[in-house]
C-alpha cells in the first residue's frame, strides 16, 4: 500500500498513470475518479475532470471530494464563459456550481459553504444584468447578501466565530 499524501508532491502524470493502474485493477474505485478529477482540473484538461467526477459521483453519489471539485469545476467553466462572452454557457455552468453547492450545504451541515454560495449567487446577479433579467439579477444579489456578501471581494471571507462572510 502507498502513501497517498506523497502523492501531491509527485508529476501530475505520474500520478495519473498510477491511478489509472489502480482503476484498472478495480474500476469502482470512486476515490481515484474523484482524484483524477482533481488532477485534470489543476492542469486545465476540464472535459477529462468533468468526466472522472462524473463517474465518481455516479459510483459514490455523496462522496464529498466530487462534489466539491464539480463545484469548483463549474464555477472555473462558468468564469471562462463569462470572460469570453458567452453567457448562455456561463448560465449553465453557474446552475451546475450553485447546484452542487447547495448540495454539499444540504447534506454535509458542518461544511463551510456560504463564502462559495455567496459567490455563486453574486456570479449569477451579474450574469443576469448582463442579459437584462432585472429580476434574477436581484434575486440572485439577495440571495449573495443572505449568504453574507458585502460587495467587497476583499473582504469577503468566513469569520470563524460566526459562520459568516466578513
Amino acid at each position: 500500500h502507498r502513501d497517498l499524501h506523497s502523492f501531491p508532491t509527485r508529476r501530475s502524470s505520474d500520478l495519473i498513470k498510477e491511478l489509472e493502474k489502480s482503476l484498472r485493477l478495480n474500476s469502482t474505485l470512486f476515490c481515484a475518479y474523484s482524484a483524477l478529477g482533481i488532477i485534470y482540473m489543476e492542469i486545465g484538461n476540464y472535459e477529462e475532470a468533468e468526466r472522472k467526477f462524473n463517474r465518481s459521483l455516479i459510483l459514490a453519489p455523496l462522496y464529498l471530494p466530487a462534489i466539491r471539485g464539480s463545484a469548483n469545476l463549474y464555477m472555473i467553466l462558468a468564469k471562462d464563459s463569462l470572460s469570453k462572452n458567452d453567457y448562455p454557457l456561463a448560465k449553465i455552468n453557474l446552475e451546475k456550481s450553485l447546484s452542487y453547492w447547495e448540495k454539499i450545504a444540504s447534506l454535509f451541515p458542518g461544511e463551510k459553504v456560504t463564502k462559495n454560495l455567496a459567490e455563486t449567487h453574486y456570479e449569477l446577479s451579474k450574469l443576469y444584468s448582463k442579459l437584462n433579467d432585472v429580476e434574477k439579477s436581484k434575486f440572485h444579489l439577495e440571495t449573495a447578501k443572505k449568504h453574507g456578501y458585502t460587495g467587497d471581494r476583499k473582504s469577503t471571507r468566513l469569520n470563524s466565530s460566526h459562520g459568516k462572510l466578513s
